[in-house]
């Protein structure tokens, strides 16, 4: 803990000594009742969740505390970084957490029931029961359009289901924003992350703009790309034209499928490879859970019980290359999690900001899809023409990607303003076609297919995120590449270093800007992404 230099500062290292005394123990329960959940998912298990996060959110409804955190900030006298730095902080806290005890215990109880719901579901087609998994592995191999269709239809039947209940949801969530001063959730969530609304829509309009010549070369690309795929003339990009349910990934062609590369053991690819760089997770990966099996939540994340080092995540492998690159996307959440130091207050002992650790987790997620990588970290060779392909599947997939993000950071700002209102389903489908090149299906513009999402039930105002990150790590690899003395992926204990002393160790003493500026030397930008992806402009030569 920081020394006090004068004695108002002497009473806030007081008051973060009490609050974390106060904090942890329901914080530490809070992340066990998460896990238990997801990993379960028996419906007691969300509602214990979703208790523990009340009593969390709770600790920071009290007026008192949040007006002594106040009148510290104005007065001048905390000039220490690391002191200020935790009062702003918990004044963002407090200051979201001030709504009355009854609607705060709703919107999680509300929130618990429908992540259980959505965790739970498993399609139907033909009267069978499918993992996510299994389903987009027979929509992956099916070649008969009709049939992709019927697929991609069942992977948004929760939709009906979830909608009216997510828009009570969302409409709870705005009640507790305007109670604390906010025009609804979404303009709260973005000032809680320090993020400007106005600022944040202009950059998304800037990427979407300076991206948009090639999305349109790639949208081009995968039309012919399907067209020969399908054996089918093909005007303009469909759902079922991809492999997922929200074209949020390349789809696969002939030259190089997505996991067309093997990869018999991704968790001892991934071990040696952090431990190569001197961050080893063996201990990370003995705590979690790593294997698909019924109950399981589908989607993998990273969680940090304690910020004491029990850090741990949660994946459904498979012998591929994708799974080894969310192995690697989630592991790179955890070593960042492990590194924070322990001598910072608990308040500032996790990442600078959530598009932070995504950077960093999307850093270490891209390597998979990187033929020199593979060579080096799995001992995977691949000849020159697939090697290619790779490389350009890689930069196709981050514009595909990217765009996709376009979407749910526009749609979140549409639902939270509005919502009721009852064209929803139209103003998601305006956007995929805006942002993704995608004709909407003329019989679901006025369905549900928007409610199918789960960020949207337990992950809200989350998404932007995402790009922030895609093109932050664009910029630290290049960045921090002279310090490592090797381009990023190499396995060797310098970069390790690196990605600790510049990434990890501030914890959340700076804001996102300020963590990118003093990790690589520049602002956010839009360059080096669109650098990234430049393999994607050159044209898609034909088959002879």
């Amino acid at each position: 803990m920081v020394t006090a230099g004068n004695p108002v500062e002497a009473q806030v290292v007081d008051f973060l000594v009490a609050h974390e005394a106060e904090l942890r123990p329901r914080w530490c329960a809070q992340q066990e009742a998460e896990w238990r959940a997801a990993t379960t998912g028996r419906p007691e298990a969300w509602e214990e969740a979703a208790a523990a996060r009340v009593a969390v959110q709770r600790l920071y409804a009290d007026p008192a505390a949040a007006r002594t955190v106040a009148r510290w900030l104005a007065s001048g006298e905390v000039r220490d970084p690391v002191l200020r730095r935790s009062l702003e902080r918990l004044h963002r806290a407090y200051t979201t957490e001030r709504v009355p005890d009854d609607l705060r215990a709703e919107i999680a109880a509300r929130a618990a029931a429908l992540e259980a719901r959505v965790a739970g579901f498993r399609p139907v087609v033909d009267g069978e029961r499918l993992s996510l998994q299994e389903l987009r592995e027979r929509w992956r191999a099916e070649r008969c359009l009709r049939r992709r269709r019927r697929y991609w239809e069942a992977s948004k039947a929760i939709g009906p289901i979830v909608a009216g209940p997510l828009r009570r949801l969302v409409a709870l969530r705005n009640r507790a924003a305007r109670e604390v001063g906010f025009a609804d959730h979404y303009q709260l969530a973005l000032w809680a992350q320090e993020l400007e609304p106005t600022a944040l829509a202009a950059w998304q309009e800037t990427f979407a703009r300076r991206s948009q010549a090639i999305a349109e070369r790639v949208w081009a690309d995968l039309r012919r790309a399907s067209e020969r795929r399908f054996g089918e003339s093909i005007d303009r990009l469909e759902p079922w034209h991809f492999d997922d349910p929200f074209a949020q990934e390349a789809p696969d062609d002939e030259t190089l499928t997505d996991d067309a590369v093997g990869v018999p053991d991704p968790v001892g690819v991934a071990t040696e490879f952090f431990r190569r760089l001197g961050l080893p997770v063996e201990g990370v990966l003995a705590r979690s859970d790593l294997y698909e099996r019924e109950g399981k939540d589908h989607h993998a994340f990273c969680l940090d019980v304690d910020r004491a080092g029990d850090v741990r995540v949660l994946c459904n492998l498979r012998p591929t290359q994708s799974s080894l690159a969310t192995l690697l996307h989630e592991l790179g959440h955890a070593v960042y999690d492990l590194h924070l130091p322990a001598s910072l207050p608990f308040v500032l002992r996790e990442p600078a900001h959530i598009a932070a650790t995504e950077a960093v987790a999307l850093l270490f997620g891209r390597l998979p899809h990187q033929p020199e990588w593979l060579a080096q970290a799995a001992g995977i060779r691949l000849e020159a023409a697939r090697a290619r392909a790779m490389r350009r599947r890689a930069a196709v997939q981050l514009v595909v990607a990217c765009r996709w993000m376009l979407v749910m950071m526009a749609f979140e700002r549409t639902l939270y303003a509005a919502p009721h209102r009852p064209d929803l389903g139209r103003v998601w489908w305006n956007l995929v076609a805006r942002y993704q090149g995608i004709a909407p299906p003329s019989d679901r513009l006025e369905g549900h297919d928007w409610a199918t999402k789960t960020h949207l039930v337990g992950a809200p105002v989350y998404y932007h995120n995402y790009l922030l990150g895609e093109c932050a790590a664009s910029q630290l690899a290049r960045g921090l590449q002279a310090a490592a003395g090797a381009p990023w992926g190499t396995p060797v204990p310098r970069w390790g270093q690196v990605l600790v002393e510049r990434l990890f160790a501030p914890g959340a003493t700076r804001p996102f800007d300020a963590w990118l500026r003093h990790a690589c030397g520049q602002p956010l930008g839009v360059q080096a992404w669109l650098e990234d992806v430049g393999a994607a402009c050159r044209p898609q030569e034909q088959p002879a």
